[in-house]
């Protein structure tokens, strides 16, 4: 195996980050988002996806084996129209099913907590799937923690999803 470098993503990845936002999906969320959804996800249109937000100065990094995209993560200040400032949020963390329990998804959170105390932020939050036992176990053997906070999505999932907050200090 390669050493493992997380960096900035840049245009140039976004190819990879479409097939692997895929792929990571599909693994993840079988049997907890509709089948159909899950099969209509198409790589190409996740990477324009991502070729628009990076474009559009979202802030994004990759975690790479050798020159191979594993995973990357997306991040910045909250989004939901928080009245406390100084909260950061991981807004995405995907990685290759391949990859995982490799430490590749906690170089790429240790490194968006990094990024995010550097741009002075004190907590951080992100929201995660109540049914995706494995990625909710994941952040909380790193301190994250449920806050309480909840939402329900019926978009384009395919079925109802139930998210729930988890916050951490920074």
């Amino acid at each position: 195996m390669s050493a493992l470098h997380v960096r900035d993503a840049t245009l140039a990845d976004t190819p990879a980050m479409g097939q692997l936002h895929v792929e990571a999906w599909r693994a993840a969320y079988a049997g907890i988002m509709g089948a159909e959804f899950l099969a209509s996800l198409d790589p190409l249109e996740r990477e324009d996806l991502w070729r628009g937000l990076i474009s559009g100065g979202t802030r994004v990094l990759v975690a790479l084996e050798g020159r191979r995209v594993r995973g990357f993560a997306c991040y910045g200040a909250e989004r939901d129209d928080s009245e406390t400032p100084g909260i950061g949020e991981l807004m995405a963390i995907n990685l290759h099913p391949d990859a995982w329990r490799h430490g590749i998804g906690s170089a790429l959170l240790a490194a968006v907590a990094l990024r995010l105390r550097e741009a002075g932020f004190r907590e951080a939050v992100l929201w995660v799937v109540r049914e995706n036992t494995r990625a909710r176990a994941f952040y909380e053997a790193r301190e994250w923690r449920a806050d309480g906070a909840e939402k329900h999505d019926a978009g384009a999932w395919g079925t109802v999803v139930h998210e729930l907050r988890y916050r951490r200090s920074l």
